[in-house]
């Protein structure tokens, strides 16, 4: 059963870089946990995703790292999934980010990853306006 599921994962993967060449442009600098599979598989500039340790530190360093997509997944090669929870970062960038695009695993609803276009002068405003009141 795991390697039918690491096999899933891993077709998973090499479609979702073919989708990502498709979506973004040559130059395009991407956000991901495992930037090298970026570099290598979707022909695209892998950036590592910032490590989550407050919400404005992250979304300054998403700003300050230059990447205009960012690939929220918790499929991630080599079992990397624990050290960030990149679905859970939608809620983080709720707002300044567009989807590009979104993959659920076939036959279920279950949400595998999306695709996000970063607005950087939203991410920009939102870095400058006062956290919101309890």
């Amino acid at each position: 059963a795991k390697a039918v599921r690491v096999a899933r994962e891993s077709l998973f993967l090499i479609d979702a870089m073919k989708d990502i060449r498709h979506a973004t442009p040559p130059q395009a600098r991407l956000y991901w946990q495992e930037p090298n599979y970026l570099n290598l598989l979707a022909d695209r500039r892998g950036v590592p995703t910032p490590a989550f340790t407050t919400q404005d530190r992250f979304l300054q360093e998403l700003l300050d790292g230059g990447g205009e997509y960012l690939l929220a997944s918790h499929l991630v090669p080599k079992g990397n999934a624990e050290t960030l929870d990149g679905l859970g970062l939608l809620a983080v960038i709720e707002g300044i980010a567009e989807p590009l695009w979104i993959k659920v695993e076939p036959g279920t609803d279950r949400l595998i990853a999306v695709l996000l276009r970063l607005d950087r002068e939203r991410l920009q405003q939102r870095l400058k306006s006062p956290p919101a009141s309890p």
